[in-house]
């Protein structure tokens, strides 16, 4: 997907990006293990933490995994089009904040029930804030693209060069 913005042609990669510090923390994170080999292995839970509790995520199976990417990807690419929005029509800059302000804490929400199918969503909600919500949002990407991290390093090491 191609859009022009301003007279200059920018990629779909070029909108979701905030992309060059996006990639950077996503790299960095994906170096920090979340999980053991172990946990790999037994399909274990990962923690998140809500409102002083600990529930655990666990990761879905491949079918599921990849339809939850496509709801994942279809939300965020309608998120990264409203933060392309300048400031020059100020009733489509009101829409775009509005979307990246509002909507999107909401979509974080959703789509991580989506991928934590087993947590009981009424009790997190009355007791959780934004800020636990977007870490354990984090966590659940992190569970989601493993491919991603193995491609750029993260999780994927060469057991003999473990220090």
């Amino acid at each position: 997907m191609v859009e022009e913005i301003k007279g200059k042609t920018i990629s779909k990669v070029d909108i979701v990006g905030a992309g060059q510090a996006a990639a950077e923390v996503h790299e960095r994170e994906a170096k920090e293990e979340i999980r053991s080999d172990d946990d790999k292995l037994t399909m274990a839970g990962v923690p998140v933490h809500f409102g002083g509790k600990t529930y655990y995520v666990k990761p879905l199976v491949i079918k599921a995994a990849s339809a939850w990417r496509k709801k994942y990807t279809k939300a965020t690419t309608e998120l990264s089009l409203a933060a392309a929005i300048t400031a020059d029509n100020p009733e489509d800059f009101r829409r775009a904040m509005n979307t990246l302000a509002v909507d999107m804490p909401d979509m974080a929400t959703e789509l991580f029930f989506d991928y934590a199918k087993d947590l009981p969503q009424d009790e997190i909600e009355e007791i959780a804030t934004d800020q636990d919500m977007a870490i354990a949002f984090r966590t659940v990407t992190r569970l989601a693209f493993p491919l991603l991290q193995a491609m750029t390093g993260g999780i994927v090491q060469d057991p003999s060069t473990k220090q």
